[in-house]
């Protein structure tokens, strides 16, 4: 599972807004490398589209390193993640 987060009135990620909902991820066995998705409603209290990118900073989530993440929420609720990174090996 994974936490979509909603989006506060000024436009912030707020964990307490969003849902859990799957990440469905390709992984290519050879290298480890994945791509995936989650698509779910969320709140947002913005009344706008909202985009989030991390184009570079990695991050671990659990036993991947996320290296880049688009997330967007349209003023619905609507909301996209779509990432990429490693799955994490013993050592690392």
């Amino acid at each position: 599972m994974h936490n979509l987060y909603g989006v506060d009135s000024n436009g912030n990620l707020s964990y307490s807004l969003g849902v859990d909902t799957e990440f469905e991820a390709s992984i290519n066995t050879n290298t480890g490398r994945y791509v995936g998705t989650a698509h779910d409603s969320v709140t947002n209290n913005s009344g706008h589209k909202q985009s989030y990118v991390n184009s570079g900073g990695a991050f671990i989530y659990d036993d991947v390193v996320i290296k880049h993440s688009l997330y967007i929420v349209d003023k619905h609720g609507n909301a996209t993640l779509v990432a990429d990174g490693n799955v994490r090996t013993t050592g690392t």
